[in-house]
């Protein structure tokens, strides 16, 4: 890894910020310090935001973090527009999808709606769609 990368401050997103992983990663980086870049062997975090799924961006969430309400189903039918107004106002250069539908129930009831977001092709589609996010890392866990 050059020193130019190693130093560089990287602009994460995480999707699904609202869920059990995704807050728990959000409080996880949100802790990290912002003047690191210097003194650390990888990159630092210059910006971190979050995608949340419903109403209200989750209680508790760090001040110093965007929040973006985004229903990441709604971009499978080729709409997509909160996604792709999160991505151009935030310019990740990393995405870290921990956006899924896990309950059983929820799964069975709604197949559709649980493939739209379990599988992250709206994601995909909307990176691959903006040319300045060509080069953006996503980390996909399943």
């Amino acid at each position: 890894m050059s020193k130019e990368a190693a130093t560089r401050r990287a602009r994460v997103l995480i999707t699904g910020g609202g869920g059990q992983l995704g807050r728990t990663l959000v409080r996880a980086f949100a802790g990290l310090p912002a003047a690191a870049a210097e003194d650390a062997a990888g990159p630092a975090i210059a910006a971190l935001g979050f995608t949340y799924r419903g109403e209200a961006a989750p209680a508790g969430a760090p001040r110093n973090v965007q929040a973006f309400q985004v229903d990441l189903a709604d971009g499978a039918e080729g709409g997509g527009k909160a996604l792709s107004a999160c991505l151009a106002e935030f310019r990740p250069d990393v995405v870290v999808n921990c956006a899924a539908i896990a309950r059983p129930r929820e799964c069975e009831a709604d197949p559709k709606g649980t493939a739209a977001i379990n599988v992250p092709s709206a994601l995909v589609r909307a990176l691959a769609a903006d040319a300045a996010l060509s080069n953006c890392l996503v980390v996909q866990i399943s």
